[in-house]
């Protein structure tokens, strides 16, 4: 019967805060899809990724509130008191959110293992996919389209994929360059992207705080299209296998298999924290310890990423890394205990 009683809240926080993310990043992308023409599917197929990135956060935090929802119904209606007063104990309690608890820190370690660095994987390709993909069909005729952040073209006509009286501008960081033409199109030979331009093409330059000048004039001009820069050092680390990174001694891939490990833990921490957090006076309301739950998921993360940031720049050694921030929580959860059992010893 607890364990049916925890289940509906904790399902209720994880769609919630799943519903959150889904629409903030669904947000972030549109933006971006809306400024550079990407397809919608494209942005609903990098939201769901991210949202997997998230869900070894996410589940923790909707499992800890739910847990504190779940059992403060319980204490409010009496229900707690009355286990007690028959004879149960607190662990009666515990066992019941060990349930949800373990089966949710079983989907968390899929999630932080498998499924993270898969996701991570997918949304890099897509982005590099996307940073070069400056496709004619995509640019909407007496227009200027930004495709980048150093391209922009704009074009008077379109013609299915070939594009008429053309200006392309493409900014650096020391000057401008100004391609004019008559037509444009788009190849691809041997993994390399080509701008095709044709029909008398002027190319002029733009220093910073200089004029303009005619560079070249020429009959036709064929633009290679430069690849996406390599990922950084700490992206790659993130789409890499478990087993690769536990073999490195690399301390970005320490932090990252770190907090692939700690995550189900966390999950398991985080439950236990809301036993003793969910219990209220049935005649005071329940919102003080569902703030006292944000606080603490919000604190717990908090340093928890502050941990990882130290491991990666080697402020602290490989032991104890970022465990040190699971092993408080679970100091301090003992502590409580001890400090219980003192205090009915007493009275």
């Amino acid at each position: 019967y607890m364990v049916r009683s925890l289940i509906p809240p904790v399902l209720g926080v994880v769609v919630i805060l799943g519903t959150v993310m889904l629409v903030f990043y669904s947000a972030q992308y549109l933006a971006e899809a809306v400024a550079e023409q990407h397809p919608l599917t494209v942005v609903l197929h990098l939201a769901l990724m991210r949202l997997g990135i998230f869900l070894d956060v996410l589940l923790p935090a909707a499992l800890c509130l739910g847990i504190i929802i779940g059992l403060g119904q319980l204490y409010a209606s009496y229900e707690v008191t009355a286990l007690m007063a028959g004879g149960g104990s607190p662990l009666r309690l515990v066992t019941a959110v060990l349930v949800p608890a373990l089966l949710l820190s079983a989907l968390v370690a899929w999630a932080s293992i498998g499924l993270r660095p898969v996701a991570f994987q997918t949304v890099y390709d897509a982005q590099a996919e996307l940073a070069v993909r400056v496709d004619p069909g995509r640019v909407d005729p007496g227009r200027f389209v930004a495709v980048d952040r150093e391209w922009m073209v704009y074009a008077q006509s379109r013609n299915n994929s070939v594009l008429h009286d053309v200006l392309i501008q493409r900014r650096s960081e020391d000057q401008i360059d100004l391609l004019r033409a008559g037509r444009l199109h788009r190849e691809e030979a041997d993994g390399q992207v080509w701008l095709v331009l044709t029909e008398g093409v002027h190319t002029y330059q733009f220093e910073r705080g200089g004029d303009p000048r005619l560079t070249a004039y020429s009959d036709s001009m064929q633009v290679m299209l430069e690849p996406p820069s390599p990922y950084a050092r700490q992206r790659l680390r993130r789409a890499r296998p478990l087993g690769e990174l536990i073999g490195s001694d690399d301390p970005d891939h320490i932090a990252e298999w770190q907090w692939r490990l700690i995550a189900p833990v966390s999950t398991l921490l985080l439950a236990l924290a809301a036993v003793p957090m969910s219990r209220v006076n049935p005649r005071h309301g329940r919102g003080a310890r569902v703030l006292s739950g944000t606080l603490l998921i919000v604190v717990y993360f908090s340093l928890l990423g502050t941990a990882i940031h130290w491991v990666e720049t080697e402020r602290v050694p490989m032991w104890p890394g970022a465990w040190w921030v699971p092993g408080l929580l679970m100091l301090c959860l003992l502590g409580y205990l001890a400090y219980g059992r003192l205090r009915k010893r007493v009275m």
